[in-house]
């Protein structure tokens, strides 16, 4: 009757907070964890979750008196029925090259859910689903850690494959743990998965070999079953810059700082590579050798910092004793890779601590030479006309 659909109309939400307040207020009181785990995954994911990856998240038993435990018992028998149920008015199911894929209904959704309109709302229970940023990626990092503390040395394709979730938590906890402070708040789950005696390192490098950013994004492009890693505990933890891991493997586990592996060669060296100035500040007060050129190429940390270009890095090796014009053996000095790469404040600290810039590197090239190859023009004034750079 028109009466009943203009009373009906008058009863709809007048704007998209409207909309979501009600959508929230509808949510089962049996399924609110449950709904507020995916907008969390929602919120937080660095790439598209698919409904099997998303349906993986029920099967992790979260106690807040423990570390969280994957309960294989517990996954849902339709996936996609077991997310849709929870909310479905506020997400949606799509299809994408084959998969499909849970995404929020609309982007102004996640608007919503991380505003602080509803964190300070007074509309009964929905302040409960409000997410914040550090919350979403704690509890993405806490997932992911939950399922690679499942696979160890022994596991095959076979069994990697009933794990859905098994390849974003590989490629991405890292990427969660560092969001913030969100390491602080994982630090048990990330010592049992980098404790030596643990065999779960091995699976994990075996998916996603961070020291070589090789990711292998199918089952069919692993090797059958995982091999030992090529290098520590500690080598691994430096290279993710995990400085409170770090710090644990070498004050608990007594980890060699100097341990040769991995395909820069030392910790130092990694964590110099990548400019991690917190770790490489932790590996020299426990003894580092700024100067050891094990490994390929004969390089030091002081050749990685000044290749990649971080000042402070430098700055430091330089202050612990990091020999300037220590020359690999494809002849190149540090002083060689930072002019190659234009990075001006590097040579300039290296120059002041005594850099020579008469020493050819590769090619039989000086370091203003390389310089003016590559079109720095800043560096190469600085060499020639400060330095005395000869041009040929």
């Amino acid at each position: 009757m028109p009466s009943s659909i203009r009373k009906a109309l008058n009863e709809l939400p007048t704007t998209l907070d409207d909309t979501y307040e009600r959508a929230l207020q509808e949510i089962p009181k049996e399924k609110c964890h449950h709904a507020r785990h995916l907008f969390q995954c929602l919120v937080g994911a660095i790439r598209p979750l698919r409904v099997e990856e998303l349906s993986e998240i029920f099967a992790i038993n979260f106690d807040a008196d423990s570390s969280p435990d994957l309960k294989e018992g517990w996954r849902p028998e339709n996936p996609e029925e077991a997310v849709l149920s929870t909310c479905s008015t506020l997400i949606t199911v799509i299809e994408n090259k084959g998969s499909k894929i849970v995404q929020f209904c609309h982007f102004s959704v996640k608007e919503y859910l991380t505003s602080d309109r509803l964190r300070t709302s007074d509309v009964r229970n929905i302040g409960l689903y409000y997410i914040p940023l550090d919350a979403a990626h704690t509890f993405l990092a806490r997932s992911c850690l939950a399922v690679l503390l499942q696979l160890d040395e022994t596991v095959n394709k076979n069994r990697l494959a009933t794990f859905p979730l098994a390849f974003y938590a590989a490629r991405y906890w890292v990427d969660h743990a560092k969001f913030e402070d969100v390491a602080s708040r994982i630090q048990d789950e990330m010592e049992r998965l980098f404790h030596p005696g643990n065999p779960y390192l091995t699976a994990w490098v075996w998916i996603y070999d961070v020291d070589r950013h090789r990711f292998r994004r199918s089952i069919d492009a692993l090797p059958e079953r995982p091999s030992r890693p090529e290098a520590t505990p500690l080598y691994y933890a430096v290279s993710c810059r995990l400085s409170g891991v770090a710090n644990y493997l070498i004050c608990t586990h007594a980890e060699d700082v100097n341990a040769l592996g991995g395909y820069r060669g030392t910790p130092l060296r990694a964590a110099s590579r990548k400019g991690h100035l917190d770790v490489v500040h932790l590996l020299l007060q426990h003894n580092a050798d700024v100067n050891d050129a094990r490994g390929p190429m004969n390089w030091t940390a002081l050749h990685e910092a000044s290749d990649y270009g971080d000042p402070k890095v430098v700055n430091l090796l330089l202050e612990h004793g990091a020999e300037v014009n220590v020359i690999s053996s494809a002849h190149n000095t540090p002083l060689w890779c930072a002019s190659f790469w234009g990075h001006l404040e590097v040579v300039q600290m290296l120059l002041e601590h005594g850099a020579d810039v008469h020493i050819r590197g590769e090619f039989n090239r000086t370091p203003y030479q390389d310089a003016m190859l590559k079109n720095h023009i800043d560096v190469a004034r600085l060499l020639l006309l400060e330095h005395g750079a000869k041009t040929e």
